[in-house]
């Protein structure tokens, strides 16, 4: 018997990071990152933050 379910989705940040470093190397914007990805520039950021990526 299963009492909690194991396949929850990861979080939008960790599910948008390998994206959201790929266009801040770009040159883009948090701004604009969120823009393109739907999301806001601070999940931008903080996705950025948990790969160990470029700081702003």
């Amino acid at each position: 018997m299963v009492l909690v379910d194991t396949e929850e989705e990861p979080p939008v940040y960790q599910r948008i990071a390998s994206k959201a470093l790929h266009l801040r190397e770009l040159g883009l914007s948090d701004r604009v990152i969120a823009q393109r990805l739907d999301v806001s520039d601070k999940t931008v950021g903080k996705a950025i933050r948990w790969l160990g990526g470029l700081s702003p």
